[in-house]
């Protein structure tokens, strides 16, 4: 199967990419119907070249190739803005809004004069001090 030169047909895909590992799927609507599954891995020479096989929708093996010849400018194509990168905040303790920054120590806590609810077996204690 070889494709050179302007394609008419539209279809939505899913391109991932993994290091210079690439996958590529496209389902098509039209003639031919099904799934077109396309795998393979990325070139860094000049030109940037992209190989490997793939699966046609009546699930015969072949292999494809493409070449990067640069940015698509077809009329009614959106251009695409890169997402920024964000920015990872500081860890804070708990895990939840306003935590602090650092982990809390632990300390010893004296209670006078305090009812306790445990919501537990114990229920209610009464802690008096004098």
């Amino acid at each position: 199967m070889q494709r050179t030169g302007a394609d008419s047909t539209r279809a939505r895909g899913t391109f991932t990419r993994t290091g210079d590992m690439v996958s590529l799927y496209f389902d098509l609507k039209t003639n031919p119907t099904g799934t077109i599954r396309l795998s393979g891995y990325i070139s860094n020479a000049s030109p940037i070249t992209l190989t490997g096989s793939a699966i046609l929708p009546d699930g015969t093996a072949t292999n494809w190739s493409a070449t990067y010849t640069g940015a698509a400018t077809a009329a009614g194509d959106k251009a695409v803005t890169p997402k920024p990168n964000l920015t990872v905040g500081p860890v804070v303790y708990p895990f939840a809004p306003f935590g602090n920054a650092e982990l809390p120590t632990a300390e010893t806590v004296l209670f006078k004069n305090a009812t306790v609810w445990t919501n537990e077996k114990d229920g209610i204690l009464k802690i008096q001090t004098y």
